[in-house]
């Protein structure tokens, strides 16, 4: 099993003291080959206006791919994201082997228009990394299933 958690994505709109701010607390895991398998990911939406959190929600868990970084996929990830509609900003997942493993979520793009009739900015920088952790995968749950319905798995 290959993790990480804590890597935080805040958007802007507006100027203080009415900045809108959308923060995504962002986590995942894959059991397996990191560069081949699945990853599950999960993310907390906290929004907050004026400085006062408005509203707080779990998204339930989604799975995508990391890719290695400079592999074409990667370059068709960015190509794709940078030449998409002003209207869409979005990350993608890097992974890196090593003594630690790293994690980026890079957002190609810092700037979008359109969403509330505003425009969004996300913090720089546009790589996000964070060491990853490795460990076993002892069980195996289907996206948004409970620890205690999943069957064991066995450690490979």
């Amino acid at each position: 099993k290959v993790s990480f958690e804590g890597v935080k994505l805040n958007m802007r709109s507006g100027t203080p003291p009415n900045e809108l701010v959308i923060t995504n607390d962002i986590s995942g895991f894959v059991c397996g080959d990191p560069l081949s398998n699945d990853w599950t990911i999960t993310v907390r939406t906290i929004q907050s206006a004026g400085g006062t959190v408005i509203s707080e929600q779990e998204d339930p868990p989604w799975e995508t791919d990391c890719v290695e970084p400079g592999s074409a996929v990667a370059k068709h990830y960015e190509k794709v994201m940078l030449n998409s509609s002003q209207s869409y900003l979005g990350w993608y997942c890097l992974y890196a082997p090593g003594k630690p493993p790293k994690v980026t979520l890079r957002t190609p793009k810092l700037t979008m228009g359109g969403m509330y009739g505003m425009e969004m900015r996300v913090d720089p920088p546009q790589d996000h990394t964070v060491n990853a952790e490795v460990g076993a995968c002892r069980e195996k749950r289907a996206p948004g299933e409970k620890k205690e319905d999943a069957p064991p798995v066995p450690v490979s």
